[in-house]
């Protein structure tokens, strides 16, 4: 669902290894930072990956030895000087979150040829594109419940600084060992998007939305409507009907096309795709795409709660609530029979009837 433009995680998009000394040929020439030392501190010896906003280096500090990533802005990007006074300033707000699901940014700064560059933690894992394209049936739900908590976390720490993502998708998650924990998500590119705004900004609005992918956008992005932090909320939504599914709610041959469905359309119910769905990870998911900001969870704190509640074992709010909305949201007779916990995936029956009816997700 990608394309050339979009931003990707660290080890999962470089296109070759590059060593000190070597030359990086492309349409633009020689690479210019390869084997330098940026900033009197950085040496790079390789290329990570690039994307519509910059190139992304692996570096060492050369008096600590940490190992770090470097992203350098664009040379078109850096003579924007409005838009690098926006980058700065979003690079800030990023940093200040201070929440360990969030990247860290840990430095910033110009190079000798004037390109602007900000400096990363370094991660190594895969990002959350990759996990899902290796589960051919959709993840598990102690996965995603699991990931779904920890981007809750992050977000709402985000929210809380009054900072908006506003480009959330898979690829933009990692997944790293962290201790005894084997998926540590980490969300990065904060506040790409938000760099947008006036004439002599419109190619980073090229890059960061134009060229990206369409398919995790709200409805009011999609209309170029004023959005807040429940944008993110949908966007998550989305990304979670993709990881159990395998595969985005919307799809089309054209941007417009996929935005035009986010604007009017109801998704498919996920446990149509997937029969042996959890009903109450269905209800968390189509509430959080519901098409109006007010009929979402209102916060990530929200979202977070009835996840925890599905991870106990208990009913999430959102059922009763998207039960409320429509009389044909059918969960399985069973479901709240004795325990409260909700069918495991193995188990689950296909109960008649199954789904959300057009009218609880157009609200």
């Amino acid at each position: 669902t990608g394309s050339p433009a979009d931003e990707r995680s660290f080890e999962h998009s470089y296109e070759r290894e590059v060593q000190p000394g070597d030359e990086y040929d492309d349409e633009e020439g020689e690479d210019t930072y390869v084997g330098t030392c940026i900033g009197d501190r950085y040496l790079t010896d390789m290329i990570l990956g690039e994307g519509g906003m910059g190139r992304v280096y692996r570096a060492r500090h050369k008096i600590i030895g940490k190992t770090v990533a470097i992203k350098v802005l664009h040379a078109e990007l850096a003579r924007d000087k409005e838009a690098v006074g926006r980058f700065v300033r979003e690079a800030r707000a990023a940093s200040s979150i201070g929440n360990a699901h969030i990247v860290d940014i840990s430095d910033f700064g110009e190079t000798d040829e004037g390109a602007t560059y900000f400096v990363m933690e370094y991660l190594d894992g895969e990002n959350l594109s990759d996990r899902i394209e290796a589960c051919e049936n959709g993840m598990p739900l102690e996965e995603v419940c699991d990931i779904g908590l920890q981007l809750c976390d992050g977000l709402a720490a985000a929210h809380q600084q009054q900072i908006i993502h506003r480009d959330l998708k898979p690829d933009n998650i990692t997944i790293v060992k962290r201790g005894n924990n084997p998926r540590f998500c980490k969300i990065l590119d904060f506040g790409i998007a938000k760099v947008s705004s006036g004439s002599s900004s419109t190619k980073l609005t090229l890059a960061g939305a134009v060229f990206g992918t369409p398919h995790y956008m709200s409805p009011e992005q999609a209309a170029g409507a004023p959005v807040d932090h429940r944008t993110d909320i949908y966007s998550l939504g989305v990304i979670f009907y993709e990881m159990v599914c395998g595969d985005v709610p919307f799809n089309a041959d054209n941007f417009m096309g996929i935005l035009t469905q986010h604007m009017y359309k109801a998704p498919v119910p996920p446990r149509q795709r997937v029969p042996e769905l959890s009903p109450a990870l269905e209800a968390i998911i189509l509430k959080a795409m519901s098409k109006k900001p007010e009929a979402r969870y209102q916060t990530m704190e929200e979202m977070g709660a009835d996840l925890a509640r599905l991870q106990r074992g208990e009913a999430p709010l959102a059922v009763s609530e998207m039960l409320g909305r429509s009389g044909s949201f059918e969960v399985p007779p069973e479901y709240f029979e004795g325990s409260t916990a909700p069918p495991r995936r193995s188990h689950a029956r296909l109960a008649a009837g199954i789904g959300i009816a057009v009218a609880a997700i157009l609200v």
